[in-house]
C-alpha cells in the first residue's frame, strides 16, 4: 500500500497541488485505535496503512462550501478521516436496521466499512464479510443497490489502479484523470472503444 499511495501522492504534489494541499497529516495510532474500538472491528491492514500516510481530507460539512480540490478520487469521492468512519457506518447501519431486512447485502451490510464519501451521500466501502471476497472495494449508492463492478478485489489494487491511471498507463474503469486549476478531476469515457484497459 505504501508504494502505491506514494505514487498517488507524488503525482498530486507535482500535477495537482490544489488537491494535494487538501490532504491531512497521517492518522495517529491512537486515532486508529479509537475508531477500531468504536466500530468493534479491526480495520483492514491496507486501510490502516493508507490512513497512516494520509488521514483523509477535511470532513465534509453540509452547510460549508465543499472544496472541489478535495474530491480527487474517481467519481468525485473524498477520502474519509479515520474519525469520521465510525459515525458514517453507524448512520448507515441505523438506516438499514429501520428498513427492509431484504436490503442487507444489496443496499448496505453491517460488515461493510466506508473509507471515502461523496457529497450526494454515496460512499466507497470495503467488504469485511469472511470469504474469498474479503476486502473487496464496492460503491454504496443511497438510491440504488451497491455496486462492485467498478471496484477492485483489494484496497491496494484499487489504489494501484488510480496510480496507473494518473501516470497515463491505463484508464481507471471508465474514468480518465484531468487537471483543472490545479485540482484533480476525472472525465467520463463515454465511448468504450476509447478506453485504455490493462
Amino acid at each position: 500500500m505504501q508504494e502505491q499511495w506514494s505514487r498517488v501522492l507524488d503525482w498530486l504534489r507535482t500535477n495537482a497541488p490544489a488537491s494535494y494541499s487538501t490532504l491531512q497529516p497521517p492518522a495517529t495510532y491512537e486515532e486508529i485505535l479509537a475508531a477500531q474500538q468504536r466500530l468493534a472491528v479491526a480495520l483492514p491492514v491496507g486501510l490502516v496503512s493508507l490512513l497512516s500516510m494520509t488521514n483523509g481530507v477535511p470532513a465534509y460539512h453540509p452547510v460549508a462550501e465543499v472544496s472541489f480540490a478535495s474530491r480527487f478520487l474517481p467519481g468525485g469521492y473524498m477520502l474519509q478521516p479515520v474519525a469520521d468512519i465510525p459515525g458514517y457506518v453507524d448512520m448507515l447501519n441505523g438506516i438499514l436496521d429501520q428498513g427492509d431486512p431484504m436490503q442487507a447485502g444489496w443496499w448496505w451490510h453491517r460488515q461493510w466499512l466506508t473509507f471515502a464519501s461523496h457529497v450526494c451521500a454515496d460512499a466507497l466501502f470495503l467488504d469485511l464479510r469472511p470469504g474469498p471476497d474479503y476486502g473487496r472495494v464496492g460503491a454504496f449508492m443511497h438510491e440504488e443497490i451497491a455496486d462492485f463492478d467498478a471496484g477492485a478485489h483489494t484496497l491496494e489494487a484499487w489504489v494501484a489502479g488510480i496510480a496507473d491511471a494518473l501516470e497515463g498507463q491505463y484508464d481507471f474503469g471508465y474514468w480518465r484523470p484531468a487537471v483543472i486549476d490545479g485540482r484533480l478531476e476525472w472525465d467520463v469515457i463515454a465511448d468504450p472503444s476509447d478506453r485504455r484497459d490493462p
